[in-house]
């Protein structure tokens, strides 16, 4: 059993975070206004993809006290019908990881990317299930970013969270780790 233990390791070696930020929480009708990826290959982040997205609802209120985006910021912006073509082709086949991205980030990403193609067999990988079933501590990325020392940025903003999550992903799959460790040895 220790043979076998000494091998487990994390599960994905290569694979794209990210992170969006919306005009508002409402997942069946909130815009996407900020969308960033960080693709990661044998460990390593080897580039990064961000764009801002102008939205055609307005941000609420409180969407822009958290994120900070609001007309002014993204008037500018590609649409996300320009933004999406590039995204996908970014991610490509890569599984995506995401931080309570299955109630989230996917939704909204899948809802807007339908008339647009390409959004139907996105794999992802979500760390907040990870997160809670290794520890009953707080489980929000900046919690997570804090207790394992990965530099946070900016919070709720997409690249920012993009990048810590590469570090957060990588702690939480070094603790697994552990964890499947002790249990082989019981």
């Amino acid at each position: 059993q220790l043979l076998h233990a000494r091998v487990l390791e994390g599960a994905l070696r290569s694979y794209v975070t990210f992170d969006l930020e919306t005009t508002d929480l409402d997942t069946s009708a909130c815009e996407i206004v900020e969308i960033a990826a960080v693709r990661v290959e044998g460990g390593a982040v080897v580039s990064e993809f961000h764009s801002l997205v102008k939205p055609v609802r307005a941000v609420s209120a409180g969407a822009r006290g958290t994120h900070g985006f609001g007309a002014d910021e993204l008037a500018a912006a590609a649409s996300f019908a320009e933004v999406w073509p590039r995204f996908r082709e970014y991610i490509g086949g890569s599984v995506l990881v995401a931080h309570n991205g299955l109630n989230f980030d996917v939704p909204v990403l899948r809802r807007m990317a339908a008339p647009l193609g390409g959004a139907e067999r996105l794999q992802v990988f979500d760390t907040l299930p990870l997160a809670r079933s290794l520890s009953h501590d707080g489980s929000k990325l900046t919690d997570l970013a804090a207790r394992f020392g990965v530099p946070m940025g900016r919070a709720h903003h997409a690249l920012d969270d993009a990048r810590a999550l590469v570090g957060v992903y990588q702690a939480l799959e070094a603790q697994r780790v552990v964890r499947s460790r002790k249990a082989a040895l019981a």
